[in-house]
C-alpha cells in the first residue's frame, strides 16, 4: 500500500486474515501486540571498525593522545600534498597512548592510526 497526500507519503505493510473474526481484516507487519502477526527485521551484519583516537588530555606540560584498538600511530606537520606525507612515529608507544611535550616538535602536529 502506498500513500502520498498533501506533500506527505507513507508506506503500510499488513498481512490480511482469513478469519475476519480474529483480529480484523488486516494485522500490521511487526504489530507485536497482535498474535499471529508476521514479523520482519532487517538483516544486518557486524561492522567492523577500525582503532579510535579518545580526547586528548593535558597534564605536567604534556599532551597524551589515547585509542581503543589497535594500529599503528603515524605523523604529519601538514595534511597538504598528494599523498600526505604521513610518517610512522618513531619509537612505536607500547599499549595505546603517546605523549608529545608541546614546542619540541617543529610546528603542528598530525596524528592517524594505520
Amino acid at each position: 500500500v502506498y500513500e502520498n497526500g498533501n506533500g506527505g507519503a507513507a508506506v503500510e505493510w499488513f498481512s490480511v486474515n482469513s478469519d475476519l473474526t480474529a483480529t480484523g481484516y488486516n494485522t500490521l507487519i511487526n504489530d507485536r501486540s497482535t498474535p499471529g502477526s508476521i514479523l520482519l527485521y532487517r538483516g544486518g551484519s557486524a561492522v567492523a571498525t577500525g582503532p579510535r583516537f579518545n580526547p586528548p588530555t593535558l597534564a605536567n606540560g604534556k599532551v597524551t593522545i589515547t585509542w581503543n584498538g589497535t594500529g599503528v600511530l603515524q605523523q604529519t606537520s601538514a595534511l597538504t600534498g598528494n599523498p600526505i606525507p604521513w610518517t610512522d612515529v618513531t619509537p612505536q608507544p607500547t599499549g595505546n597512548s603517546y605523549s608529545v611535550t608541546p614546542g619540541t616538535a617543529a610546528g603542528q602536529m598530525f596524528y592517524r592510526l594505520r
